[in-house]
């Protein structure tokens, strides 16, 4: 695990390959319930921190985390059609890492610029 003193010093172009190695590649945006002051502890810093480096990006933590799980229920879409299985989209968002529909709903609408209906519908082929 990093070092929580050298971190802080450390520029903030570095947290972007923490965020990878300890958030994203064990995939623990799956958890729903995972908070911007956990993924700080994991990578060796805190919050307020973590959250300037967000800003700096010019999203903020729930847009990263939400990010990541629309991207890993695209991904799981894509292999269900591919082998023909049948889920729901409720299925799938929970797979991703949503508690709620409605918060997965809002925030695929924001980031894709359609409805899920309207996004599945045009990449059923």
């Amino acid at each position: 695990m990093p070092n929580r003193t050298t971190i802080a010093a450390v520029p903030a172009k570095n947290i972007g390959p923490l965020l990878k190695q300890f958030c994203e590649e064990p995939q623990l945006y799956l958890q729903y319930d995972i908070s911007i002051s956990q993924i700080a502890k994991l990578i060796g810093t805190n919050r307020s921190y973590l959250s300037k480096h967000f800003a700096s990006e010019g999203i903020t933590y729930n847009a990263y985390i939400n990010g990541l799980r629309i991207q890993h229920f695209i991904n799981l879409y894509h292999e269900t059609v591919a082998t023909q299985q049948s889920v729901t989209a409720l299925q799938l968002a929970r797979q991703s890492g949503f508690r709620s529909y409605s918060t997965f709903s809002a925030a695929f609408k924001q980031a894709k610029g359609m409805t899920v209906t309207e996004w599945m519908r045009d990449h059923a082929k």
